[in-house]
């Protein structure tokens, strides 16, 4: 069984997604058999295709130690 900690992201109340990624969620989460929310919520993660976004990433490595942050972007820009 998986328990997870609620945090914060830290990101802006105010973010919202371009009409670009709102359509490229929606097709992730349909591949995917995920929920399709009404609205997609940045600072509100209420999606897993919202995993995938640049916005959601970054805030989730800020989280994460040093080491595990450099592993990240040594596996990238390799």
């Amino acid at each position: 069984m998986l328990f997870v900690d609620r945090k914060r992201l830290s990101i802006p109340e105010q973010s919202c997604l371009n009409d670009n990624d709102r359509v490229w969620l929606e097709r992730v989460s349909r591949r995917c058999m995920f929920y399709i929310p009404p609205v997609f919520h940045v600072a509100h993660v209420n999606s897993r295709a919202l995993l995938f976004h640049w916005r959601v990433m970054a805030a989730l490595l800020r989280l994460c130690s040093q080491e595990v942050r450099d592993n990240f972007l040594a596996e990238r820009f390799d």
